[in-house]
């Protein structure tokens, strides 16, 4: 769920900048990756941690022909600043949990 969210935000990212920009891209495909070892998140091995070890997004796109380098360029570097869920990632805001439960009696 964590991959789908990441790649979903970076899609809508890099259309809403792009079209800031005024650039028009003619194709956009967004995948992501992760590793993961499970024995963390089961308790088999205290020593490997829960959650993911490596992230990779790909972005695969292509702007109407004529579209300046140092656009491209912009475009790129704006769409991986403003997508907040790659942000939220690289720099994770403090979580707190509260675990509420009702009287089953």
């Amino acid at each position: 769920m964590l991959c789908a969210a990441l790649a979903a935000c970076q899609d809508s990212t890099m259309r809403l900048i792009a079209n800031l920009l005024g650039v028009e891209l003619t194709s956009l495909q967004v995948s992501v990756t992760a590793t993961v070892d499970v024995r963390g998140c089961m308790a088999v091995d205290p020593n490997v941690p829960v959650g993911f070890q490596t992230m990779a997004c790909d972005v695969r796109f292509t702007a109407r022909t004529g579209t300046s380098t140092e656009l491209i360029e912009k475009l790129k570097l704006a769409a991986e600043r403003s997508c907040i869920v790659q942000q939220t990632l690289k720099s994770p805001p403090p979580i707190v949990t509260t675990f509420i439960t009702s009287d089953s009696g």
